[in-house]
């Protein structure tokens, strides 16, 4: 079987070399504009403009919003993706979910959720300490947001949370934590196999694990072989 892998890390990146994305440090502060896209006019894009707008206002150090502006963007986050020291609790977080699957990771869009890091990073800077735990630094969420962009065919959603992955894990625990995602999708199966094959080649042995746990992976194998002989 030939090498796979870096046929889906080369996508990641051209789509990263298109879209502006880099391997840099997450937690380091820098302030930034986040670019504004031409989107139809829909409840839902109004929604999201209106949260980009809060979000400028905050990077230029109007902190009026900072509660509703973690509010709206943790509202379109999973049930089980709340960030641990989240200023809201846990109660306020499952009140103020979305709960229509169409809007699910609506909010986590690569230039909306640039505007609320680069928020967060600049009420933090200005002494605001309370909310840094509102950063999404937890691998799996990550991986399920990307895994979710990459189901519905949005490369350039998904290449940014695949890469935030890789620099906060590295290549072999990050290739794993998307592999263990990516797999339990029907759409996503066999690039999650991919993913999980390459981390252990890296060495991860909880991916080596994973595969030899789990023979379903071995029909995938047969197809990937089969399509790259």
């Amino acid at each position: 079987m030939k090498k796979v892998l870096p046929h889906i890390t080369a996508l990641f990146l051209s789509s990263c070399l298109i879209c502006g994305c880099t391997f840099e440090d997450e937690t380091e502060e820098k302030i930034a504009l986040p670019e504004k896209e031409s989107v139809p006019d829909t409840a839902l894009n109004s929604q999201q403009n209106l949260f980009q707008s809060k979000t400028k206002e905050c990077i230029l150090g109007n902190f009026d919003s900072l509660d509703e502006i973690v509010r709206i963007y943790q509202s379109s986050l999973g049930k089980n993706d709340r960030p641990k020291e989240s200023t809201q609790s846990s109660l306020e977080f499952e009140q103020n979910r979305l709960t229509d699957p169409n809007l699910l990771y609506q909010f986590q869009t690569r230039d909306l959720s640039i505007g609320y890091d680069n928020c967060l990073q600049k009420a933090i800077s200005s002494n605001h300490m309370e909310y840094r735990g509102n950063f999404i630094t937890r691998g799996r969420v990550a991986a399920r947001i990307a895994q979710h962009f990459y189901a519905n065919d949005n490369i350039k959603e998904a290449s940014y949370w695949q890469l935030r992955i890789l620099n906060m894990s590295g290549l072999s625990q990050g290739y794993y934590i998307l592999g263990s995602i990516f797999v339990k999708n029907e759409k996503t199966l066999k690039t999650g196999a991919e993913l999980l094959t390459e981390a252990a080649k890296l060495g991860n042995t909880s991916a080596e694990q994973y595969l030899n746990d789990n023979a379903v992976f071995l029909n995938v194998f047969d197809k990937l072989s089969q399509e790259n002989r």
